[in-house]
């Protein structure tokens, strides 16, 4: 996937290469990073996967890259009614699915040839689903053959926060038509 010819990506997008490696990242819209290949000695080879021009899907939506998870990565249930939570005051709140971090704005806040990190910038839709006073910051640290996303997150607030951030990458696999992805390990 070449990224400046699909026309369902944000405008925001940065391109950053490390050696052999190139990485496309979305900072202000959800600070998903959207593509990582690695040149070969074969040609460029994808291992993020990005399914190309998906037309009019909100880009929230579109399965591909690294979208971040937060406050709560999966499904929220609150006594059966799904996209609801509990709070530790007893308060049902509306949460969408895999939170709002994905589909939220961002700040860069700092950034350089081989990272980058953002703030989320909570809609009032995320302030109310969420009701706390915070920071949430992701940094990526871009490396030749590998990288770190850290989540972090800052109470500024005097009540406890729950929270369980979290990543949904899409990596292609398999790379070699014998393999199967069972033969790959990944650590994190």
């Amino acid at each position: 996937m070449d990224p400046s010819t699909d026309a369902s990506l944000p405008a925001d997008l940065r391109t950053l290469t490390v050696g052999s490696s190139t990485y496309t990242i979305a900072p202000e819209s959800g600070c998903r990073l959207v593509q990582w290949s690695l040149k070969t000695a074969r040609g460029r080879r994808g291992i993020l996967h990005w399914p190309g021009d998906t037309g009019d899907q909100p880009f929230a939506n579109i399965r591909g890259g690294n979208p971040i998870l937060f406050p709560f990565c999966g499904r929220t249930f609150d006594q059966g009614l799904e996209n609801h939570w509990r709070a530790p005051g007893g308060e049902r709140l509306p949460m969408p699915r895999h939170g709002f971090a994905r589909d939220g704005r961002f700040r860069v806040t700092s950034e350089d040839n081989s990272h980058l990190t953002a703030t989320l910038l909570p809609s009032p839709a995320a302030m109310e689903a969420y009701p706390y006073t915070y920071a949430f910051t992701v940094e990526y640290r871009f490396e030749e053959l590998a990288f770190t996303v850290i989540l972090r997150l800052r109470n500024d607030g005097e009540t406890a926060i729950p929270w369980s951030a979290g990543h949904h990458f899409y990596f292609n696999l398999p790379w070699h038509p014998a393999a199967r992805r069972k033969d790959y390990q990944l650590n994190m």
